[in-house]
Protein backbone atom coordinates (compact mmCIF):
# COMPACT_ATOMS: atom_id res chain seq x y z
CA UNK A 1 0.00 0.00 0.00
CA UNK A 2 1.63 3.52 -0.83
CA UNK A 3 0.84 6.52 1.24
CA UNK A 4 -2.31 8.08 0.07
CA UNK A 5 -1.83 12.06 -1.48
CA UNK A 6 -3.83 13.65 1.12
CA UNK A 7 -2.31 11.87 4.07
CA UNK A 8 1.39 12.67 2.79
CA UNK A 9 0.08 16.04 2.55
CA UNK A 10 -1.18 16.62 6.10
CA UNK A 11 2.14 14.54 7.32
CA UNK A 12 4.15 17.39 5.52
CA UNK A 13 1.64 19.79 7.19
CA UNK A 14 2.44 18.53 10.63
CA UNK A 15 6.01 20.15 10.72
CA UNK A 16 7.54 17.16 11.84
CA UNK A 17 10.65 14.51 10.94
CA UNK A 18 8.66 11.64 10.02
CA UNK A 19 9.54 7.97 7.74
CA UNK A 20 6.78 6.20 5.60
CA UNK A 21 8.14 2.44 5.43
CA UNK A 22 6.36 0.08 3.05
CA UNK A 23 6.75 -3.58 4.96
CA UNK A 24 5.27 -6.68 5.28
CA UNK A 25 2.06 -5.46 3.06
CA UNK A 26 1.50 -2.62 5.09
CA UNK A 27 2.12 1.21 5.50
CA UNK A 28 4.09 2.22 8.60
CA UNK A 29 4.59 5.59 9.80
CA UNK A 30 6.96 7.27 11.95
CA UNK A 31 6.96 10.29 13.55
CA UNK A 32 9.95 11.31 14.95
CA UNK A 33 10.89 12.72 18.18
CA UNK A 34 7.11 13.29 18.85
CA UNK A 35 6.76 16.17 22.24
CA UNK A 36 6.02 13.86 25.33
CA UNK A 37 3.49 15.57 28.22
CA UNK A 38 4.98 15.69 31.61
CA UNK A 39 5.13 12.75 33.47
CA UNK A 40 7.01 9.70 31.45
CA UNK A 41 10.31 8.38 31.82
CA UNK A 42 12.19 5.93 30.15
CA UNK A 43 14.34 2.98 31.60
CA UNK A 44 18.12 3.38 30.97
CA UNK A 45 21.29 1.38 32.14
CA UNK A 46 24.00 3.45 33.57
CA UNK A 47 27.05 3.42 34.42
CA UNK A 48 27.67 4.53 38.12
CA UNK A 49 31.56 5.28 39.54
CA UNK A 50 31.71 4.28 43.31
CA UNK A 51 34.42 5.47 45.44
CA UNK A 52 36.83 2.84 45.40
CA UNK A 53 36.82 3.01 41.57
CA UNK A 54 34.60 0.02 41.27
CA UNK A 55 31.84 0.32 38.47
CA UNK A 56 28.46 -0.89 39.08
CA UNK A 57 25.88 -0.77 36.18
CA UNK A 58 22.46 0.04 37.49
CA UNK A 59 19.37 -1.03 35.43
CA UNK A 60 16.10 0.64 35.30
CA UNK A 61 17.29 3.75 36.55
CA UNK A 62 14.12 5.85 35.39
CA UNK A 63 15.10 9.08 33.61
CA UNK A 64 12.78 11.86 32.14
CA UNK A 65 11.97 11.59 28.45
CA UNK A 66 11.00 14.25 27.03
CA UNK A 67 10.46 13.14 23.58
CA UNK A 68 9.17 9.77 21.99
CA UNK A 69 9.33 8.24 18.00
CA UNK A 70 5.72 6.69 17.11
CA UNK A 71 5.43 4.33 14.98
CA UNK A 72 1.77 3.83 13.33
CA UNK A 73 0.34 1.00 11.09
CA UNK A 74 -1.93 1.52 8.47
CA UNK A 75 -4.35 -0.71 7.09
CA UNK A 76 -5.17 -0.97 3.86
CA UNK A 77 -8.04 1.02 2.36
CA UNK A 78 -6.50 4.15 4.55
CA UNK A 79 -8.22 6.72 5.20
CA UNK A 80 -11.49 5.36 5.00
CA UNK A 81 -10.27 2.26 7.09
CA UNK A 82 -9.41 2.87 10.32
CA UNK A 83 -6.28 2.55 12.16
CA UNK A 84 -5.68 0.43 15.65
CA UNK A 85 -3.06 0.91 18.27
CA UNK A 86 -0.35 2.63 17.65
CA UNK A 87 3.56 2.20 19.27
CA UNK A 88 6.31 3.79 21.63
CA UNK A 89 10.18 4.21 21.28
CA UNK A 90 11.60 4.16 24.19
CA UNK A 91 9.66 2.29 26.08
CA UNK A 92 7.41 4.37 28.46
CA UNK A 93 6.98 4.36 32.52
CA UNK A 94 5.31 6.54 33.92
CA UNK A 95 7.16 8.93 35.89
CA UNK A 96 6.68 7.48 39.56
CA UNK A 97 8.17 4.25 37.45
CA UNK A 98 4.50 2.62 37.14
CA UNK A 99 3.99 0.58 33.90
CA UNK A 100 1.79 2.81 31.66
CA UNK A 101 -1.81 1.65 31.80
CA UNK A 102 -3.50 -0.99 30.31
CA UNK A 103 -2.67 -1.93 26.95
CA UNK A 104 0.96 -0.28 27.09
CA UNK A 105 2.91 -3.08 28.80
CA UNK A 106 3.06 -5.42 25.19
CA UNK A 107 7.05 -4.68 23.55
CA UNK A 108 7.19 -5.87 19.63
CA UNK A 109 9.58 -5.87 16.85
CA UNK A 110 8.99 -3.75 13.63
CA UNK A 111 11.35 -1.77 11.00
CA UNK A 112 14.08 -3.51 13.13
CA UNK A 113 13.31 -2.23 16.73
CA UNK A 114 11.36 -2.43 19.66
CA UNK A 115 8.55 -0.84 19.85
CA UNK A 116 5.94 -0.53 23.10
CA UNK A 117 2.66 -1.29 21.71
CA UNK A 118 -0.16 0.84 23.14
CA UNK A 119 -3.10 -0.48 22.34
CA UNK A 120 -6.16 1.87 22.28
CA UNK A 121 -8.92 1.52 19.90
CA UNK A 122 -11.10 4.00 17.90
CA UNK A 123 -13.85 1.26 16.92
CA UNK A 124 -16.88 3.59 16.36
CA UNK A 125 -15.36 6.59 16.37
CA UNK A 126 -13.65 6.74 13.00
CA UNK A 127 -15.39 9.11 10.33
CA UNK A 128 -14.13 7.42 6.87
CA UNK A 129 -13.90 10.48 4.81
CA UNK A 130 -13.42 12.80 7.41
CA UNK A 131 -10.56 11.64 10.09
CA UNK A 132 -6.93 11.85 8.06
CA UNK A 133 -3.89 11.02 9.33
CA UNK A 134 -3.87 14.42 11.03
CA UNK A 135 -7.20 13.36 13.24
CA UNK A 136 -5.32 10.16 14.28
CA UNK A 137 -1.97 11.61 15.12
CA UNK A 138 -3.94 14.34 17.13
CA UNK A 139 -6.03 11.16 18.64
CA UNK A 140 -2.86 9.62 19.85
CA UNK A 141 -1.21 12.59 21.46
CA UNK A 142 -4.50 12.84 23.55
CA UNK A 143 -3.80 9.36 24.72
CA UNK A 144 -0.19 10.30 26.00
CA UNK A 145 -2.06 13.48 27.84
CA UNK A 146 -4.73 11.74 29.20
CA UNK A 147 -3.00 9.42 30.56
CA UNK A 148 0.21 10.94 31.87
CA UNK A 149 -3.22 13.76 33.68
CA UNK A 150 -4.54 10.46 34.95
CA UNK A 151 -1.22 9.45 36.67
CA UNK A 152 -0.58 12.63 38.26
CA UNK A 153 -3.74 12.49 40.20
Amino acid sequence: MVLDPVSAEHLKHLGTDCEVVDEDGFTWVVLKRQRLPEGYSQTSDVLIRLPDARHKATPWLQVACETADVLIKLPDGFPDAEPDMFWIDPILTLEDGRICPPGAEVNEQYLDRVWQRWSRHIRGHWRPGIDTIRSYVAYIHRCLAETAAGAAK
